[in-house]
């Protein structure tokens, strides 16, 4: 990892705790700016709700490190890569790997994942996160994405989108980082 990219991972985290810490904008970033009925329909609107068929693109066992082109979009998962983790080591983070957003086009900028676990033959939905942006003075646009946790025994497949207001792709970074 970049000492740049470790350096802004670690700002953004700190602040996340601090706005956290002092009750200011306490679920900031987890609701899109406009209202929706249920997850599927939005889901839908993005474009995305095809993923839980489709094939993985690319596997990782235990660790992951993985960054995105700019622009992606896996078979049969629209704007989206697929990607298969098999015993994966315990949390894994995702954030925003690419230039901008801009203060007027941060809150309006999201990364989602959608996790299945594998049960039998298929894949089960295991994990949703789709934070939209959030801007900070300092550090410019963040994205308040937990660390995703999973079960070392099982197999996962994740589909991840990060994108801009105009709906284009941007890139993205995944990492498996010790509990």
């Amino acid at each position: 990892m970049k000492t740049n990219s470790l350096a802004r991972t670690l700002l953004g985290m700190l602040a996340i705790t601090a706005l956290g810490a002092c009750g200011a904008a306490e679920d900031s970033g987890s609701e899109p700016p406009f209202e929706v009925e249920n997850v599927a329909e939005l889901d839908e609107a993005l474009g995305i709700s095809e993923c839980d068929t489709a094939p993985i693109g690319q596997s990782f066992t235990g660790k992951i490190l993985f960054t995105s082109p700019r622009t992606y979009s896996d078979s049969g998962c629209t704007k989206a890569k697929v990607l298969g983790l098999v015993n994966p080591l315990r949390n894994v983070v995702l954030r925003w790997e690419d230039s901008g957003p801009t203060e007027a086009e941060c809150s309006d900028s999201y990364l989602k994942v959608i996790g299945y676990r594998k049960s039998g033959s298929s894949f089960i939905n295991s994990h949703y996160e789709h934070k939209f942006g959030v801007w900070d003075d300092f550090l410019g646009c963040l994205f308040n994405v937990p660390p995703l946790s999973f079960d070392a025994t099982k197999s996962y497949k994740l589909a991840v989108t990060a994108r801009n207001p105009a709906n284009a792709t941007r890139k993205f970074h995944l990492e498996t980082v010790l509990p």
